[in-house]
């Protein structure tokens, strides 16, 4: 069995949002790790929600840039370039453009559709868009940001696995198309500040009142 490691804080009990197997709050930026560490390489939240009717909803992500090493071939005004290397803006997050819901049902959007049933127990499998299987491998109860949450493993035929938890969304993302990397939550930023987040100004310079702050004749300009 596979262990979910998370930077957890200590928040009081019953503080916590309940999502109920929601796969994002809007409420909330996600903070995540893609090299196991406590540094903070994607932040994932809702730019904007579509209602595509009574009890279905499509979440969209906000947009990251791509570096493109040596990539000069089909650029386009989204591209900004020097002489062997680009960025290209506006691409998707790895979750994808957009998460939807109707009713019980999830799905993430990107290169692939995942369905995802967030309600349905151990063993329980699917057929998604494209022909893709999805297999609830693993349940287990743990402790999330200081407080039980429940997690379930979910693996798909294209190789993927998303980790989903009742209270706080997309715990894991192992994404087999984008290079096998593993997107972790370490944080979330929204109703209430959990885990690892940006540091802000005074994290970075902790000047207090009264300090001074001098610097030797050769760094003068």
């Amino acid at each position: 069995m596979r262990k979910l490691l998370l930077f957890c804080c200590v928040l009081p009990s019953g503080l916590l949002f309940a999502q109920n197997w929601a796969l994002i709050n809007p409420d909330y930026k996600y903070n995540y790790s893609n090299d196991g560490t406590d540094t903070i390489s994607n932040q994932v939240f809702v730019t904007h929600v579509d209602t595509l009717g009574v009890d279905s909803f499509r979440y969209v992500l906000n947009r990251v840039g791509i570096a493109c090493m040596g990539c000069t071939q089909g650029l386009t005004s989204s591209c900004y370039y020097g002489s062997s290397n680009a960025v290209r803006s506006e691409q998707p997050q790895f979750m994808g453009w957009s998460l939807s819901r109707m009713g019980d049902q999830w799905s993430v959007e990107g290169v692939d559709t995942l369905l995802i049933y967030p309600f349905n127990g151990l063993g329980s499998s699917w057929v998604g868009p494209g022909g893709i299987t999805g297999l609830i491998t693993n349940v287990e109860e743990t402790t999330l940001f200081g407080s039980l949450d429940s997690l379930k493993w979910i693996g798909y035929s294209n190789g993927d696995t998303l980790v989903i938890a009742r209270d706080h969304g997309v715990v894991l993302f192992h994404a087999s198309g984008l290079g096998d990397p593993s997107y972790q939550l370490i944080g979330r930023t929204g109703l209430f500040i959990e885990g690892k987040q940006f540091p802000n100004a005074l994290g970075i310079f902790n000047y207090q009142p009264n300090d001074i702050l001098q610097g030797s004749p050769k760094n003068r300009f």
